[in-house]
């Protein structure tokens, strides 16, 4: 099994096109769901089912043809291959980054390191996802995660280069009375997580 440092390196030329991948497939499921009104009748699974699908559609558009690149897709289980190193399953995860599933046999060896299919050992199971808030309006994504066991992961890291910091501007709400008020609200802004921790 490969390292954190070794995996990010492996993964760093493709790393804009996985959070495209994601970046497009949230946005087709609010576009084509959520601003629909359709998702208030579906299940947490359901939604996920069909998040799912959009991110595996645009993985087999976006990765096509691509150098070093491989896509297994048979029988309902579908992976990106990066090399001979990395195999990557798309999932949705909870807060401590963790996959969820039944756990069937195929699931236990994938999460605990073990030879997948016609894999080999040597190759690294990592889970690419998002997390959803309870809403299933708002999502952060994408994540990378080395699972260790049902209830643990080696390793985690966060993709996207920018990231959501709260900062707090005013307006002025104007009561029945006419008299101004000012209000304080948080607005969230997207900065460059270099300039954020400087």
């Amino acid at each position: 099994m490969r390292t954190e440092e070794e995996v990010l390196q492996l993964i760093e030329p493709y790393k804009l096109k996985l959070n495209s991948c994601f970046e497009k497939a949230i946005s087709n499921y609010k576009l084509d769901h959520l601003d629909s009104g359709l998702s208030h009748k579906y299940s947490t699974r359901t939604i996920a089912n069909i998040i799912r699908d959009y991110i595996i559609s645009e993985v087999k558009s976006k990765f096509f043809n691509e150098i070093g690149i491989h896509i297994y897709d048979k029988k309902g289980l579908f992976l990106l291959l990066i090399g001979d190193e990395v195999i990557v399953k798309f999932k949705k995860l909870n807060e401590k980054k963790l996959a969820s599933g039944i756990k069937t046999k195929q699931l236990l060896l994938f999460v605990n390191q073990k030879e997948q299919l016609l894999f080999n050992d040597l190759r690294t199971n990592l889970h690419a996802g998002y997390i959803a808030d309870s809403t299933r309006t708002n999502f952060d994504y994408p994540f990378i995660a080395s699972p260790k066991g049902i209830e643990n992961n080696h390793w985690y890291v966060y993709l996207n280069e920018e990231q959501t910091i709260p900062s707090i501007f005013t307006i002025e709400t104007v009561s029945a009375d006419n008299t101004k008020t000012p209000r304080f609200r948080l607005k969230k802004e997207i900065v460059n997580k270099d300039v954020a921790s400087e």
